[in-house]
């Protein structure tokens, strides 16, 4: 079945309607160039805030530790040498405080990367089976548009019909008697059979026709909403274009990334770790660590980094014991749990068997109550049956007493 132009131009732009709501590709496009120009501005800041810091830690460690005895090496928790362990714990605090900001930066950084390719992947694409379901309720819509048409074609044989009980009046000038006879003699004149078979004749094949031609319509919208539209070629063009566009930006995003994190990991492994906090052992090496050092030797609580080592893995140990007795106080305080939930199920349990068992003591309790009351008019009726056999046994001596009055009576007369 060919469509008609008009139709196919209907179905052009509801189908581009749906497409357009669905891949929304200008929407997205600016929501992408918004994401890509986020990451952009946090790999140019981030690398130049980086740079500057370590270009500042590199200056300050030129300056004031190169005669340090910490980092020279020469450093064995003398107590004259109190102010460079104090220096130096200064100074690798600051570099903790960068090597933290490199951290978060990476997170921020990678959430950017992240939710610019989850906006890639979760966008509304020309293969996708919603938009080919949309396209089938488009079908399916311009499909039901012609009912009202196949309804009125029901009328036409309903007319024909109709038309037909006079035809054979209209013909009279040129017909005989026997015909009109024929048609309109008799109680129920032939004409109106006639009228009859030929509207029921009518709606079947009509009701076929229709049947026949929506079967057809309908396979026809629908390949041609699937297949032969041009709005397809027109979609996938945008979607392709706009592949492409990720693409060109995501490649070009990713030497950004490559290099951001090379900077970083420069940084953090290279210089912080490897060189500025090599002196102070690894377990140490936290920014809190590193300030809590720092105060024990400005206070006097410590006068050497042995001290502050010492006061730091006591300070580890008691940590480490308070959070395992919080786990334990968590695990204990989980079992009770389950066990109260498990002690009120069983409560629970126990109510509801009660309750079960109160149920069916009542039913038993109603169950004898209604066989007393049943025994009681059984005995009742018992009774009576036997007053009434009682009455019965009465009447028949009072029978018996009569019949024999009467005996005697005839043999006497």
């Amino acid at each position: 079945m060919q469509l008609k132009q008009s139709t196919k131009d209907a179905l052009d732009a509801a189908l581009t309607q749906a497409a357009e709501e669905y891949c929304a590709f200008d929407a997205v496009r600016k929501k992408e160039e918004e994401l890509f120009a986020q990451e952009e501005q946090l790999y140019k800041k981030h690398t130049d805030d980086v740079r500057k810091s370590s270009d500042a830690l590199l200056e300050t460690f030129k300056s004031t530790m190169a005669d340090n005895a910490v980092y020279k090496g020469t450093y064995h928790n003398e107590t004259e040498k109190k102010d460079d362990a104090r220096k130096a714990l200064t100074f690798a605090k600051a570099c903790a405080v960068l090597k933290k900001a490199v951290g978060i930066y990476g997170a921020q950084y990678g959430a950017a990367s992240a939710q610019r390719m989850i906006c890639e992947q979760q966008r509304g694409k020309p293969t996708d089976d919603k938009l080919k379901n949309k396209a089938t309720e488009i079908a399916q819509r311009e499909t039901n548009k012609g009912v009202s048409v196949r309804r009125a074609l029901y009328l036409i044989p309903i007319a024909v019909a109709i038309l037909f009980i006079f035809i054979p009046l209209l013909l009279r000038p040129v017909t005989s008697p026997a015909f009109d006879n024929f048609f309109y003699a008799g109680k129920t004149p032939n004409v109106v059979y006639f009228s009859l078979f030929i509207g029921i004749a009518g709606l079947i094949a009509t009701g076929i026709f229709n049947a026949f031609r929506r079967k057809a319509q309908k396979k026809a919208i629908e390949q041609y909403l699937t297949k032969d539209s041009g709005v397809w070629k027109k979609i996938g063009e945008k979607n392709a274009k706009l592949t492409g566009f990720y693409e060109e930006k995501s490649a070009e995003a990713k030497k950004h990334s490559d290099e951001y994190f090379n900077i970083m990991t420069l940084v953090t492994q290279k210089m912080v770790n490897e060189i500025y906090l090599k002196p102070f052992p690894q377990e140490f090496t936290d920014l809190e660590d590193l300030a809590a050092g720092e105060q024990l030797l400005a206070t006097g609580r410590a006068e050497s980094l042995k001290d502050v080592y010492d006061i730091l893995e006591r300070r580890h140990n008691e940590n480490a014991k308070a959070q395992a007795e919080a786990q334990h106080r968590a695990r204990m305080e989980s079992i009770n749990m389950e066990q109260l939930r498990s002690q009120q199920k069983a409560e629970e349990y126990a109510r509801k068997q009660a309750a079960y068992a109160r149920e069916q003591a009542e039913y038993a309790r109603a169950q004898a109550d209604a066989a007393k009351e049943q025994a009681q008019a059984l005995g009742k009726m018992a009774e009576e049956s036997e007053r009434q056999t009682e009455y019965a046994r009465r009447q028949a001596e009072s029978a018996s007493t009569m019949q024999s009055d009467i005996d005697f009576m005839k043999r006497n007369n």
